[in-house]
């Protein structure tokens, strides 16, 4: 569900899962990916970069004091947010792309949505 639009603790789907499907994992999924995968490649994507800046109850921390989990954010946001400076040479995070069967699709990202729950944003 782009933008964000959660049904409980789940992503509304609000788009079909594309054909290949790819998740690029940066942080546990690395190593523990837990869904069915056809292929797996380690890479970098560009244009993003990995930082502690996150703050979950559910992964880390309480509700009373969120700690501090893995998330990317994109140059254009951190632009935005006054974080990086204009014109800079683009950013990259490392990390690892998993190809999902169609037939896995929407089970892998239903999983996810509760895995990540409250720490993602699902961009199709």
């Amino acid at each position: 569900a782009a933008q964000g639009v959660w049904l409980g603790d789940r992503a509304v789907a609000t788009v079909k899962p594309p054909s290949p499907l790819w998740i690029f994992g940066y942080g546990s999924l690395c190593w523990k990916p837990e869904f069915p995968h056809d292929e797996q490649i380690v890479g970098r994507i560009t244009g993003w970069t990995r930082r502690f800046a996150q703050r979950s109850a559910d992964h880390r921390g309480t509700p009373e004091a969120p700690g501090l989990v893995a998330t990317i954010i994109s140059d254009a946001d951190l632009e935005q947010l006054g974080r990086r400076a204009p014109g800079a040479a683009a950013s990259t995070c490392a990390g690892v792309a998993y190809r999902v069967g169609d037939a896995d699709a929407a089970d892998v990202l239903d999983g996810l949505d509760f895995r990540e729950k409250g720490g993602y944003t699902r961009d199709l």
